[in-house]
C-alpha cells in the first residue's frame, strides 16, 4: 500500500488452471500394480523436477519412470501417480501508472492516478505504455504500412481506420508499444488478437471515424506518455478497453 507503480508492473499472480497428469507406473515398469508400488521413490506432497526418478529401477535393464515436467505429487498408489504440473502463473498487471491506495485480499489492488480516460469498444487483451505519436491527421484517415518506420519503435501510434493486416505485422516487427484506432476492418480481428502489443479500437468494427471528443483529446496530447489496457469489453462486468493519459492534478 502506498507503492508507486508503472502500467506493466505485476501486482498479483496466481496459478489459475493447474494441469494434472496421471502416470501409469505399473505399465512403465512392466509390473502388476501392487508390485509396482514397492518401487515408488516418491510420496504424496513431494516436489519433483523434470527427469527425477519417480519409481524403479526394476529388472536387468534397470527400468525407471521419470517425471516428465516439474510439479508436485498429489496421489500415489495402485501402480499410478497423479502429478500437478507447474505452469506459468497468470500475472495481473497494473494497467496504468499511479499509487496503490488499497490492497484487496486474494483479489488484487486499487490503483489511483490522475489524468484523462478514454474507453474503447474492442481490445486484444494486452497491456503496455509509451509515448504517443499521431499519424492520423483526420479522425477517419486510413493507416497504411508505409506510414510505420523505425522512428516509431517503442511508441504508441494513433491511427484512424485500418484495413491492411500488414500494419499490424509491421507494428510487431518494429516493435510498437501500442496501437489506437478509431475503427478496423473485421478481417483484421484474428491478426490483431495474436499481436504481442495492445491494440484498442475506440468506435467500432467497419469503417467509421473516431468520435470527435476522443480524437481531439488524443491528438492534442501527442508525445505524452499513455497507458493502454486493451482488455476485452465485458458489458456485464462493466469493463472496457481503456486509454489513460496521466496528467498532473
Amino acid at each position: 500500500k502506498g507503492q508507486k507503480i508503472s502500467p506493466t508492473d505485476v501486482i498479483a499472480e496466481m496459478n489459475l488452471a493447474p494441469e494434472h497428469m496421471l502416470l501409469d507406473i505399473a505399465r512403465g515398469l512392466g509390473l502388476p500394480p501392487k508390485e509396482a508400488d514397492a518401487y515408488l521413490q516418491c510420496q504424496a506432497g513431494d516436489e519433483v523436477s523434470e527427469g527425477d526418478v519417480l519409481a524403479g529401477p526394476v529388472g536387468f535393464i534397470k527400468r525407471v519412470v521419470r517425471a516428465p515436467r516439474n510439479g508436485k505429487v498429489i496421489v500415489v498408489g495402485d501402480g499410478q501417480i497423479l502429478l500437478e504440473m507447474q505452469s506459468s502463473p497468470y500475472e495481473l498487471k497494473a494497467g496504468m501508472p499511479g499509487n496503490v491506495v488499497e490492497l484487496v485480499g486474494e483479489r488484487g489492488a486499487i490503483v489511483e492516478t490522475t489524468g484523462s480516460l478514454i474507453q474503447g469498444v474492442w481490445g486484444n487483451g494486452r497491456i503496455d505504455f509509451g509515448l504517443m505519436y499521431v499519424l492520423a491527421r483526420t479522425a477517419d484517415e486510413e493507416l497504411t504500412p508505409d506510414r510505420l518506420d523505425v522512428s516509431l519503435r517503442g511508441s504508441v501510434v494513433l491511427g484512424g481506420y485500418c484495413a491492411d493486416p500488414r500494419v499490424i505485422k509491421v507494428g510487431g516487427e518494429l516493435p510498437l508499444r501500442g496501437l489506437i484506432l478509431g475503427s478496423m476492418d473485421a478481417s483484421l480481428l484474428p491478426v490483431a488478437n495474436k499481436a504481442q502489443y495492445p491494440i484498442i479500437v475506440t468506435d467500432g468494427i467497419g469503417r467509421r471515424p473516431m468520435n470527435s471528443a476522443a480524437f481531439k483529446l488524443l491528438s492534442t496530447n501527442e508525445k505524452r506518455e499513455v497507458s493502454l489496457n486493451a482488455e476485452n469489453w465485458d458489458r456485464f462486468a462493466g469493463k472496457r478497453p481503456e486509454i489513460v493519459i496521466p496528467l498532473p492534478a
